[in-house]
């Protein structure tokens, strides 16, 4: 790396000299200078100023969840004082606006890291928030009545796992007059589904009404989209409701521990791999002796859960995947059992970790879970304990180490989970045991434009070879500041490459025909234990393949 560089990359570094002569036995570390920030927050579509918008500032860099807050003057000016140096994150919100996060390219999206160096007074910082979206319009039968009381789900595709699926956004539901109204939307493209509520009150013999999409389909690929720019009304957007032909679904819960009706929740959710992370769930009927009823269901197949909360801290559950594409289902058997408790150990490797009791181990289900997600603080020993896990299939999450540290390794009975997860089962046993190393790599630069200037807000991302690409442990993201710089910690050993996005979706590049397409114009990069690397990376323009030359 050229010496120019790290000149220009460090500029705000000062110099620290040594002191001769005998130190005294405490010396005092001096004290860095306090900085200030002061812009305008304005309307994106008029440039009118926005007065009373709520202005935060939140540290990234801190362990503490450090924040200043403050508000926009009548005119629209703020300003920040005695500000710690350090790297922030700045964002406004404003009932109206849709929230904004500096340097993020649009509402909703990511924004820059912003830095605040020792002494620094910066000014002139304009924050341009845009208008809310509004979307308003009603549900209507096949005859073209309109339906009261309906549940509206306002949706858009996000990645999730490498896969691009549809997730919500907002929700709402039709008024006694069938109408509904969804507000403060960011710009952007949506989809809307409308769900009917379960019970006779909108079945008729064996026919019901499927969710559907607007216009008005049950097929979510098929689904219309709603172009939303800043300041949007969009009116009469009606969703006429699918009619289909419909099952029913009988079973009992079996309570070993009391009345089976007392507190127990039998829920209905789809188990396809569809195109949505949304569950459409519905609650059944249950009489006082343990039988529940689902009385017209949409044909598919199911898992069907029963769940009893015993108390603050016990939870009984069941389960029973069901095929409902064709006929009936009854005798359906719930039998609760009580949930189980694992316990585990968390090691700290290389660096000491300077409070353990700072951490969370949570185990995340994969699929729809009523009992919540297991899990628990560590202990200063490093003992952690997993209350009510029920059998379902789960991936391993630690919440609170800093940033420069990763999970080396986990494993319940010797088996590795970190790859791809666990299934708990009845009966099984064995501790989970957690790596967390203090010995990851880093590495820092600086994102150049066409122009080679620098680039504000592209979002840097390490990604791993393909062996590897599989398990979002090894991903690695930050967002540059105002001066283009990055840096990226706690990343585990191993070969990478480096992309340098103006503008991509978040966990897009998770999936293998996204990545595919830039794979040449990334940076290939090695990371060792405690390895510090440094690079200068080419934009990648917002909706392009060319990088910066």
């Amino acid at each position: 790396m050229c010496a120019s560089f790290w000149a220009w990359l460090f500029f705000a570094a000062g110099a620290l000299v040594a002191q001769q002569g005998t130190p005294p036995k405490r010396q005092a570390t001096p004290k860095q200078e306090n900085g200030s920030i002061q812009g305008r927050v304005v309307n994106a579509v008029t440039g009118e100023a926005v007065k009373k918008a709520e202005i935060v500032l939140f540290r990234r860099d801190s362990q503490q969840n450090q924040s200043y807050t403050t508000n926009a003057s009548t005119s629209g000016w703020f300003a920040m004082q005695d500000l710690e140096p350090g790297r922030y994150n700045l964002s406004v919100s404003k009932r109206g606006y849709a929230h904004l996060t500096y340097g993020a390219h649009g509402p909703g999206r990511p924004g820059a890291a912003f830095s605040l160096d020792p002494g620094q007074h910066l000014a002139d910082i304009t924050l341009r928030m845009s208008p809310q979206a509004v979307i308003a319009g009603r549900v209507v039968d096949e005859d073209g009545d309109p339906v009261p009381y309906i549940g509206l789900q306002l949706l858009h595709y996000s990645y999730r796992k490498g896969k691009r699926k549809l997730e919500p956004w907002d929700n709402s539901s039709t008024n006694d007059l069938g109408e509904y109204r969804l507000f403060g939307l960011s710009p952007g493209k949506y989809y809307l589904s409308a769900t009917p509520a379960e019970g006779p009150r909108l079945y008729t013999g064996r026919q019901g009404y499927a969710p559907t999409y607007y216009p008005g389909t049950s097929d979510p690929a098929s689904a219309g989209a709603l172009e939303l720019q800043p300041g949007t009304l969009l009116r009469g957007v009606e969703i006429t409701l699918m009619k289909t032909r419909t099952v029913r679904l009988r079973g009992r819960v079996v309570d070993p521990v009391g009345p089976a009706t007392m507190g127990v929740n039998v829920m209905l959710t789809p188990r396809e791999d569809a195109d949505y992370l949304f569950e459409r769930q519905l609650s059944a009927n249950m009489d006082s002796q343990g039988g529940f009823e689902f009385p017209s269901v949409v044909p598919g197949a199911y898992l069907v859960q029963a769940f009893k909360h015993a108390g603050a801290s016990k939870v009984y559950a069941a389960s029973q995947a069901v095929d409902a594409r064709g006929n009936d289902v009854e005798n359906i058997v719930l039998e609760l059992a009580p949930a189980a408790e694992l316990k585990g150990y968390l090691r700290v490797e290389g660096r000491v970790l300077a409070n353990v009791a700072d951490l969370q181990v949570y185990l995340q289900p994969d699929g729809p879970n009523y009992a919540g997600w297991p899990g628990g603080p560590v202990k200063a020993d490093g003992s952690f304990t997993t209350p009510n896990v029920i059998p379902t299939h789960y991936e391993l999450n630690v919440h609170g180490f800093p940033d420069d540290y990763y999970i080396k390794s986990a494993a319940v009975g010797g088996k590795d989970i970190l790859e791809a997860g666990f299934n708990f089962t009845p009966g099984t046993s064995g501790t989970i045991e957690i790596v967390l190393a203090g010995t990851g790599g880093q590495v820092e630069g600086v994102v150049l434009n066409a122009d080679q200037q620098p680039a504000t807000g592209a979002s840097v991302v390490a990604v791993p070879d393909e062996p590897r690409r599989t398990q979002w442990r090894f991903y690695k993201e930050d967002h540059t500041d105002q001066y283009g710089r990055f840096t990226i910690k706690g990343i585990a050993p191993g070969r990478y490459k480096l992309f340098a996005w103006e503008d991509v979706e978040e966990g897009a590049y998770q999936d293998p025909e996204f990545i595919k397409k830039f794979d040449a114009l990334g940076e290939a990069i090695t990371i060792r234990e405690n390895s510090h690397e440094s690079a200068q990376l080419k934009l990648i323009p917002a909706g392009g393949k060319k990088a910066a030359k």
